[in-house]
């Protein structure tokens, strides 16, 4: 058997008992056929430890109409010269569409072979493959000066819902702002949708109503936006408060440190479940107008007088204030302050 493909030359006649045989034709057409096959004999003489070879006997008949043919092996460079799509060996050049030059099979040292009519540069210039890179950039750069390109649609998009989710919080932070300057309570008896006009729904539901007559955003937001972005929920309206409650307090707290000394003013009193209140009050000069701001309340446990210090401490530390910096204290029973511990 052969591995490799052979080629169909001029025929000798060939011997079975040599490296060649011959095949005799019985239909009386002239025809012979020379085949070369390796010589088992003297293949084993000539090494004692050459591997065995495997030959097969050729024992049949071709017509060839008065053809002599030769067949003899031949390698794969020789099959195909011209380029194809798929490389058989290291000889073989790719196939390359007309007119494109780049990458280019073969270089060129000097300009003569780059320049000109016929030069490497020119044919490149009108190449199916540097045009289109061409009108590529064209269409990039009018995308990017009129703004239309896909990401940044989705840019402006994104933006403009960032813009909205804020005003609409802001408009939110105001309504609650205003009823916390006022001191009116935020929520009514029944918070949930209704067409009975006769419910109260409290004073930030319906202050963002009255103010969606007029405010289209909130309009839209609060009767067809999605119901679980509405930011009304009780637990939205306590974070906001929280949110302003700690905006007031830098506020003041930076007003302590630019005043820079303070008297504090402790004061206790029973809410309505009978436990103790704890308040904190600072008070101080600043630009020559006395000023006093509640900072803190908490619920005490104990009133005797360590109890009281440590809660006083703590306070000052939490918001950057030196105790150092007091001058007075103040407070209701004196006598349980009056020891050696404060």
């Amino acid at each position: 058997d052969c591995d490799e493909p052979v080629t169909m030359e001029d025929a000798s006649i060939i011997d079975t008992s040599s490296p060649t045989a011959t095949t005799t034709n019985t239909s009386g057409i002239s025809d012979s056929i020379t085949v070369t096959v390796p010589d088992v004999a003297a293949a084993a003489e000539s090494s004692e430890s050459s591997s065995i070879v495997d030959t097969t006997s050729i024992t049949h008949s071709l017509p060839i109409l008065s053809t002599t043919v030769n067949v003899t092996q031949s390698s794969s460079s020789q099959l195909s010269s011209a380029p194809t799509d798929i490389a058989k060996d290291k000889f073989d050049k790719p196939v390359q569409p007309e007119g494109i030059t780049f990458p280019s099979l073969t270089g060129f040292s000097d300009w003569k072979h780059g320049k000109g009519k016929r030069g490497t540069l020119n044919i490149h210039d009108f190449s199916h493959k540097h045009r289109a890179a061409v009108l590529s950039l064209k269409d990039f750069q009018s995308t990017n000066e009129n703004n239309t390109s896909i990401a940044n649609q989705l840019e402006r998009g994104r933006k403009k819902v960032i813009k909205e989710n804020r005003q609409y919080v802001l408009h939110l932070f105001q309504v609650i702002l205003c009823c916390a300057q006022q001191g009116i309570p935020l929520r009514g008896h029944c918070e949930v949708e209704h067409d009975d006009s006769s419910i109260n729904v409290g004073n930030f539901l319906s202050f963002l109503k009255l103010h969606s007559r007029h405010i289209e955003l909130l309009q839209s937001r609060m009767t067809s936006g999605p119901k679980n972005a509405t930011l009304l929920s009780h637990d939205y309206q306590n974070s906001m408060l929280s949110i302003l409650a700690k905006s007031v307090l830098d506020y003041i707290i930076n007003e302590m440190k630019e005043a820079h000394y303070f008297t504090i003013m402790v004061d206790e009193t029973k809410d309505i479940s009978k436990k103790e209140q704890l308040t904190l009050i600072l008070r101080f000069v600043l630009k020559g107008v006395i000023h006093e701001r509640f900072i803190s309340y908490s619920y005490c446990e104990e009133l005797n007088a360590a109890a009281l210090t440590s809660y006083i401490y703590d306070v000052l530390t939490k918001n950057g204030l030196k105790i150092a910096d007091c001058v007075s204290q103040c407070y209701d029973g004196a006598s349980v302050m009056s020891g050696s511990i404060t």
